[in-house]
């Protein structure tokens, strides 16, 4: 019997295969946590009633982080060494984006954003591809 037939092997190096892996899982992670906690004093029944389609996404995901055992949640962040400078990254360029006060300042940082996305396949595509994942589920939303 074979499994994961369609997979893709990626030959690298332990230091590069865990800093891959902290910016593919952990930091996912840490982003739905920190947005959980965000909402947890709110009230998330009119939250999830109000919701369009990208929150809906993110509030969807943020519930299956947190559905997770805590064990893996707390590896994903904690135990691999590579972390630490990827959260420091992205403290850093949070702040940077909700630290802007001209809206050229927020401009220039979303246009570099575009162009460093841009470059890839995936990219032209993005919008749909979030609008059928929100059509696939939003039915089976409870609310």
């Amino acid at each position: 019997m074979m499994f994961f037939l369609e997979a893709n092997f990626v030959v690298t190096d332990p230091l590069a295969h865990d800093k891959a892996m902290g910016f593919v899982l952990s930091l996912p992670y840490l982003m739905n946590m920190a947005f959980s906690k965000t909402l947890t004093d709110h009230d998330l029944e009119l939250l999830e009633m109000i919701a369009g389609t990208t929150s809906t996404l993110q509030y969807m995901l943020a519930q299956s982080v947190v559905k997770e055992e805590t064990e893996l949640v707390w590896g994903l962040l904690k135990e691999n060494h590579a972390m630490k400078d990827i959260f420091k990254t992205f403290r850093s360029a949070f702040n940077e984006i909700t630290d802007v006060i001209q809206f050229s300042e927020f401009e220039q940082i979303h246009e570099g954003l575009k162009s460093a996305l841009g470059s890839q396949e995936s990219y032209e595509g993005a919008h749909e591809r979030r609008q059928r994942a929100y059509e696939a589920i939003k039915d089976s939303i409870q609310i």
